[in-house]
């Protein structure tokens, strides 16, 4: 019973104030309510702002692939043309120069690597064209003296 009378009067005297000294309220630290919400709108703001210049960006890059792919379906018409123009000037036996020099054409073309992005040039493949036709014009000689020789060698 001592004990617990003893440790009644400790805890008494210890939560009421002493006389010599004033004892001051504990305070717990105030937040700052009002900063708090406006720093994180505030890094809200950056982010998206981030975000929308990253989304920014990336249009801009695929705006200036989309005109480079224009540019080069443009080149390859003004290739077309004057094709059709060296045909009519042979056929009037007008000229026989060619009415267009070709030499070596890129176009811009924005690349994406790793988590950037990379302006550089890609080339014009201005013969593309008569290649092909070319590669599909021995395709189907090699095809027909294959058949021909299946209905040849067929009594």
């Amino acid at each position: 019973m001592r004990k617990i009378r003893a440790r009644r009067k400790y805890l008494f005297r210890q939560s009421t104030p002493c006389k010599r000294s004033p004892q001051l309220p504990i305070c717990q630290p105030q937040q700052n309510n009002a900063i708090k919400p406006i720093q994180l709108q505030l890094v809200h703001e950056q982010i998206s702002q981030r975000a929308t210049g990253w989304q920014r960006l990336a249009a801009q890059a695929q705006r200036i692939n989309q005109i480079a792919a224009e540019l080069e379906d443009a080149i390859l018409e003004l290739k077309a043309i004057a094709t059709e123009v060296n045909c009519d000037r042979l056929a009037n036996k007008n000229q026989i120069k060619s009415s267009c020099e070709y030499h070596q054409a890129s176009v811009p073309c924005v690349k994406r690597k790793a988590g950037t992005f990379v302006l550089t040039t890609r080339q014009v493949d201005l013969f593309r064209a008569e290649r092909e036709a070319t590669q599909l014009a021995n395709s189907l000689r090699s095809f027909a003296k294959k058949r021909g020789k299946l209905v040849s060698t067929v009594p």
